[in-house]
């Protein structure tokens, strides 16, 4: 998985009204297309640091060949997708770039330095290609004010797209708000749709349509010059080769310039299969669509027997981590909200949590330190527009510490005590990182920005040490709350939790190890199973012994990788002792 950084205090993209900004390749034909983008402003504060160029009017479209931005006079080297040298302009522009747009790649200035030394050569537009991840937000700094020419920034794996075809020949993009660009233009983004409420549900609470259901619909846009007629919403689920829903919406006339919301059937059924659930909703009229990319959103979600999140899981089932996210530079608390009234019947607790984190490129992961807390959530509220954090109770507690430099891969920790989770109480899961130089990692694909509106439920609270706010500042959901979530997992399992009555302190030794590990059992006595589990949760070693008073078992890891290890041990008595043991080569 790649590493992606964010620079930025408030690092989330903010996105815009309603208004179509894209990146679109228009030439050659072999990479044409619709690219993943971030503009300036991007209103992370007030306008970003950025005085004009807002791409959000029509009337600073671009439609332009690229062309590459040095300060230096070094090259691109044939084959290579990355300047040489110091290429990214950061001092005044010695190519040609008049009249054309500038591309140049994400360095060690300000975004508004680069693009106004760009500026200043004749470019009509400004594409910074990330040198690390996908396109992030972009403050203006020193120079932004200056800058009057539009900015984008595209990802690095589509800038290497780029680069190469650029060497090879002429590239032309439209960079804007293609709003009356096109004569016939239906639309609608990610953020336009209706998806479950949460994107994994966990099968013990998702068992028929009375637990679970998705509500589906969609706002649409006619972005076009011309009056759309017939115009139909298409929502299909398919789970493993199989299509569990269709639905057709009635056909509609759509003016020029407007938009309406269509809704669809709920889909429900009496029972549920754990899967992948893939849901595709479909645009269409009775015209050809010039500009066919924004006609299909997909907003996927899984049934799965333990896991609960908001972001998306790959097909591994593990969290989705496209960037990172904090603001200030002290600790950064990050949550996820839960909430449901058939906890009860089948012993519904929380067992751990997965997560993942991302640093600057000037810096790693060893040794950073994380605390993970389950709070009840007591207060009394209507909706995320008043919602308090008056009432947080710490319930369970649980801690990582990174051996390696993992950047935005899932790690994954267990959370004591495992208590039962009340029906109908509200709980948030949150990680906590303590260091200033740590990003907690965050899936920005998916939106939820029409669930906020529609259910106004707080999803992923933040704050510093404790949440303190119903969701990161500076979003487009419900109150101004971003509506991109964090990659973050509750794992529940169910039967009887652990409670602490039951737990028993350990300290085994000696810790780190790299062979041996000595487990002091004290006065206990009678068999005990002790199972070994890695940070992503999976199991590598299962052991059984039998304890003798004041006996020291010792348990041979020799076999074992380097890394951070949960030992969980059941007694005969009915007492549970977990720990973690670092094991170092």
């Amino acid at each position: 998985m790649k590493k992606i950084y964010l620079l930025t205090s408030l690092a989330l993209l903010t996105l815009y009204g309603n208004a179509q900004v894209i990146f679109n390749v228009v030439s050659p034909s072999p990479i044409s297309g619709m690219y993943d983008l971030t503009f300036a402003p991007d209103s992370l504060d007030g306008n970003g640091g950025w005085n004009g160029g807002d791409l959000n009017d029509t009337a600073n479209y671009v439609l332009d060949t690229l062309a590459f931005a040095y300060d230096d006079g070094t090259t691109i080297p044939t084959g290579a997708t990355a300047p040489s040298g110091d290429s990214c302009s950061c001092g005044p522009v010695i190519s040609d770039v008049d009249g054309k747009i500038a591309v140049l790649y994400r360095g060690a200035c300000q975004f508004g330095t680069k693009a106004l030394n760009a500026q200043n050569q004749g470019a009509v537009a400004v594409i910074i290609i990330n040198n690390n991840g996908d396109a992030v937000g972009m403050n203006g700094g020193d120079d932004g004010v200056n800058v009057t020419i539009p900015v984008v920034m595209i990802g690095e794996d589509d800038g290497a797209i780029i680069s190469a075809a650029m060497q090879t020949g002429s590239v032309v993009v439209f960079i804007g708000n293609k709003l009356g660009y096109f004569d016939d233009d239906l639309g609608f983004q990610n953020r336009h749709v209706l998806r479950a409420k949460q994107f994994s549900n966990p099968s013990p609470i998702s068992q028929d349509a009375s637990q679970f259901e998705v509500e589906l619909g969609a706002w649409v846009y006619n972005y076009g010059v011309n009056a759309q007629t017939d115009v139909t919403l298409t929502a299909s689920i398919n789970l493993g080769g199989t299509i569990v829903y269709s639905n057709v919406s009635t056909p509609i006339n759509l003016p020029v310039n407007d938009s309406t919301y269509i809704s669809l059937p709920t889909f429900s059924q009496t029972t549920y299969s754990n899967g992948y659930y893939s849901l595709a909703y479909d645009l269409a009229s009775s015209s050809t669509d010039e500009f066919p990319d924004d006609n299909m959103v997909s907003a996927d979600f899984v049934i799965d027997e333990e896991m609960y999140s908001y972001c998306a899981l790959d097909s591994a089932l593990l969290p989705v981590i496209t960037g990172g996210s904090r603001f200030g530079e002290g600790q950064f608390t990050s949550c996820i909200s839960f909430k449901n009234g058939n906890t009860s019947s089948v012993g519904l607790f929380a067992k751990g949590m997965s997560f993942g984190a991302v640093t600057n490129a000037d810096s790693d992961l060893i040794g950073k330190y994380f605390s993970l807390t389950l709070y009840q959530w007591d207060d009394v509220f209507t909706d995320i527009n008043d919602a308090a954090f008056e009432n947080l109770t710490g319930v369970a507690f649980g801690e990582y510490v990174y051996i390696n430099d993992d950047q935005a891969i899932p790690v994954y920790a267990e959370l004591f005590p495992q208590i039962p989770l009340n029906d109908n109480q509200w709980y948030l899961g949150c990680v906590t990182a303590t260091d200033a130089e740590v990003f907690i990692g965050y899936d920005n694909a998916i939106d939820y920005q029409l669930n906020s509106t529609t259910y106004k439920t707080p999803m992923f609270p933040v704050g510093e040490a404790i949440p303190t706010q119903p969701a990161f500042g500076g979003g487009s959901g419900e109150g101004g709350l971003t509506t991109q979530a964090p990659s973050i997992v509750m794992h529940m399992a169910t039967g009887v939790g652990i409670d602490e009555s039951q737990m028993v302190n350990i300290t085994p030794f000696p810790n780190p190890t790299s062979d041996y590990i000595s487990i002091p059992f004290g006065k206990l006595e009678g068999d005990a199973t002790i199972t070994i589990s890695d940070m992503s949760g999976k199991i590598v070693k299962t052991v059984s012994v039998s304890m003798l008073s004041n006996d020291v078992t010792k348990i041979n890891v020799s076999n074992l990788p380097s890394g951070m290890y949960v030992f969980h041990t059941e007694l005969e008595s009915g007492s549970v002792a977990n720990f973690n043991v670092v094991i170092n080569k």
